[in-house]
C-alpha cells in the first residue's frame, strides 16, 4: 500500500498532466501541488486539474533552493515529481537540494523520463546522470524511470533500434509504483520502461512515410533544429534503447524493458495503438 499522501509536481505539460490526471483516478484523494515559475501558467491547465479541489498551484523560483524548499515544506510534501526537461545539473541540483532542505520529502522522481543516463560520458544524457550522483550525495531517496518517448525525422542509417513508450503508461507506470510500492522498495532504484522497441525504418513504414536521409533535421528554428538533431545522433549512437549500458557501451535486450515486469498484468500500449496506425 502507499506511504504517500501528498505529492508536488514540476512542470504541468504533457507527462506532468498525465500523471496528475493517473493518480487522482488511482487516489482521488491525494493532495498535489503544482510548483509553477508563473502564475499564468495555471490557466493553461486542462479543466478537470485546474478545478480539482485537491489540487494547488503555488509559484516558485526554481532557481531559489529556499523558495522551492518553503513550498514543500508548508504543504508538507513527500514526493517530488520533476518532470521539466532541462538538460543541465546547474537547474536540476538545486531543486534535489530545496527537496532535501524541505526536511518533509520521502521520495525524489527527478526528471529523468528520457534516455538512461547512468555513467553517460555523452551530452546531454551527462548531465542528467551528474544530477542522480549529486542526488545520492546528499542523501535523498529517489527512483528514476528511464524510457525514450517519441522520435523524430530521421538523420542517418534509420537501422539502430530505439526504445518508445506512451506517455499514458509512463504516467500510469510511476503512479502504479507510488501507490503500490512501499517507499523501501523505491529508494535509489532505476526502472527501464518500453512500450515498443524499433528502428527508424521500421517506425517510418508504420507511419506510411518516405524515408529521406539529411545532414540535419529539416525544422527552420536553428536551436530547434540542433536539438532534434543531437537527439537523433543519440539515438543512432544506440543510446536511445533503455537496454543501453554506458559502462559496457553496448545494448542489452535483457536491460531493454526490464522495468515492465513492475507493473504485472499491465499491457503496454505500442506505436501502432498509440498513433491508431
Amino acid at each position: 500500500m502507499s506511504e504517500f499522501n501528498s505529492y508536488a509536481v514540476l512542470g504541468a505539460g504533457l507527462v506532468g498532466n498525465a500523471f496528475i490526471t493517473a493518480l487522482l483516478t488511482t487516489k482521488p484523494n491525494a493532495s498535489i501541488v503544482i510548483l509553477s515559475r508563473s502564475a499564468t501558467k495555471s490557466s493553461t491547465l486542462p479543466a478537470e486539474i485546474a478545478n480539482n479541489p485537491h489540487i494547488k498551484t503555488v509559484v516558485v523560483d526554481y532557481s531559489s533552493v529556499s523558495s522551492v524548499s518553503t513550498a514543500l515544506k508548508e504543504h508538507a510534501i513527500e514526493v517530488v515529481v520533476d518532470t521539466v526537461q532541462i538538460y543541465d545539473e546547474a537547474f536540476d541540483n538545486p531543486l534535489a537540494d530545496a527537496a532535501k532542505e524541505a526536511g518533509t520529502l520521502k521520495l525524489f522522481v527527478p526528471s529523468e523520463f528520457g534516455f538512461v543516463s547512468e555513467n553517460a560520458t555523452m551530452y546531454p544524457l551527462n548531465t542528467k546522470g551528474a544530477t542522480q550522483e549529486h542526488v545520492k550525495s546528499i542523501g535523498l531517496p529517489f527512483v528514476v524511470i528511464n524510457l525514450t518517448r517519441s522520435w523524430a525525422s530521421f538523420i542517418s542509417s534509420g537501422d539502430v533500434v530505439f526504445s518508445a513508450t506512451a506517455v499514458v503508461d509512463i504516467a500510469g507506470f510511476l503512479v502504479h509504483l507510488l501507490t503500490k510500492y512501499p517507499c523501501s522498495k523505491l529508494e535509489f532504484t532505476t526502472y527501464r520502461i518500453q512500450g515498443s522497441r524499433l528502428t527508424l525504418k521500421e517506425a517510418a513504414a508504420k507511419f506510411k512515410l518516405p524515408i529521406v536521409f539529411a545532414s540535419s533535421v529539416p525544422v527552420p528554428d536553428e536551436d530547434d533544429r540542433n536539438r532534434r538533431t543531437l537527439l537523433q545522433n543519440v539515438i543512432e549512437s544506440g543510446k536511445a534503447s533503455v537496454g543501453w549500458d554506458h559502462a559496457k557501451e553496448e545494448d542489452s535486450d535483457s536491460l531493454a524493458g526490464s522495468g515492465n515486469a513492475a507493473w504485472e498484468g499491465h499491457v503496454w500500449k505500442t506505436v501502432k495503438e498509440v498513433h491508431n496506425l
